[in-house]
């Protein structure tokens, strides 16, 4: 992170013109300060993780007040706030990391487990076999008759057992490993569904979109993906507080969801961004927007963290639509339905 605090404890320049180049050097290094926080925040982000996202926002928020106050005052107070968030978004990647590598260690040890129980098994089975064969072996040195007769009798009864105790035991161990390799593959679904999910909204989050549209490229598949941008949110943020904000993403993304088809990838791209991949040509899909605009482009009951009602709020959104050309990158297709959607935004904007 760049350091801004040993040119701010310099002394002031006595003249006037080393004042002004002072104070350009000083506006110089805040834009270097902010474009380098707003590229940490961004690739923080592009993991889909909720803490990663939250970092951006809470780097996005400091930009902006750096924007409005480009001051020496206003930078102190800011880069204690960005080293406080960044620490805090490291720990919080470590913690889950150490959970990940928890769950692949006690799966591990389950496997170790089992593979030691049938070593001693078989180390078992084989010293028994071992003790009846040398039995067996003592008979030919006998010259009673009945004895001669007697004893095989036994031991092969004896055998018998081991052999039905050892197929017992196998068919045993056998259940118990795939009950461990079922349950090791169920958490692994679930990681992978919490590592695909928003986490809030509980649709699809960036990585999971990214890894469909790839899917759909590799195959050469008809797609057509829509961006939904929220319009003036941030000033809903900002008025009403971000409990009240994350209450309508998760509302917004509910009438999302509930408009499109089963078959269409409905997720958030990211802060007020979603995106729907329709496995449809760019006609169909804009056929389609209409109906889903129709349903979605609506007014909203604002919630707090108690669920209490603040107020009602009409929330538009600009769209942008993208059909995947053939030999297209996934970058360029997102910057087409980017470029799409604002036009669209300073088209609404001009008619108002």
């Amino acid at each position: 992170m760049i350091s801004i605090k040993k040119f701010l404890d310099m002394e002031r320049p006595e003249s006037h013109s080393a004042a002004i180049e002072g104070a350009d050097d000083l506006l110089s290094i805040i834009e270097n300060y902010r474009t380098t926080i707003r590229s940490f925040g961004k690739n923080a982000s592009l993991d889909g993780s909720a803490h990663g996202i939250e970092l951006d926002r809470k780097l996005g928020e400091v930009d902006l007040s750096l924007a409005a106050e480009p001051t020496a005052a206003c930078v102190m107070k800011c880069e204690s706030r960005v080293r406080s968030d960044v620490q805090r978004w490291g720990m919080r990647v470590v913690d889950d990391s150490k959970k990940k590598a928890e769950e692949v260690r006690e799966f591990l040890l389950s496997l170790a487990k089992i593979a030691e129980t049938i070593g001693d098994r078989d180390k078992n089975y084989t010293t028994q076999f071992s003790r009846l064969t040398g039995q067996l072996e003592k008979i030919g040195d006998l010259n009673d008759l009945s004895q001669i007769r007697a004893r095989p009798g036994q031991h092969v009864s004896d055998l018998k057992l081991s052999i039905k105790q050892m197929a017992q035991e196998s068919r045993n161990l056998i259940a118990e490993l795939r009950n461990e390799v079922s349950s090791y593959e169920s958490k692994l679904k679930h990681a992978e569904d919490l590592a695909f999910t928003d986490e809030l909204t509980g649709i699809a989050n960036r990585r999971r979109i990214e890894s469909v549209i790839l899917s759909n490229i590799a195959k050469s598949s008809i797609f057509t993906v829509v961006i939904f941008d929220l319009d003036k949110f941030k000033a809903i943020n900002d008025r009403f507080g971000h409990v009240a904000g994350d209450n309508l993403l998760k509302q917004f993304a509910r009438a999302l969801g509930s408009n499109t088809r089963e078959q269409d990838l409905v997720g958030r791209w990211g802060g007020d961004e979603f995106i729907v991949v329709m496995t449809c040509g760019e006609s169909l899909a804009r056929s389609m927007l209409g109906r889903v605009r129709d349903n979605v482009i609506k007014r909203y009951m604002l919630r707090d963290d108690d669920s209490n009602f603040l107020s009602p709020i009409y929330l538009d959104a600009s769209t942008g639509v993208a059909e995947w050309q053939p030999v297209e990158t996934i970058q360029h297709l997102i910057a087409r339905a980017d470029a799409d959607m604002y036009k669209n935004k300073e088209a609404a904007h001009h008619f108002q």
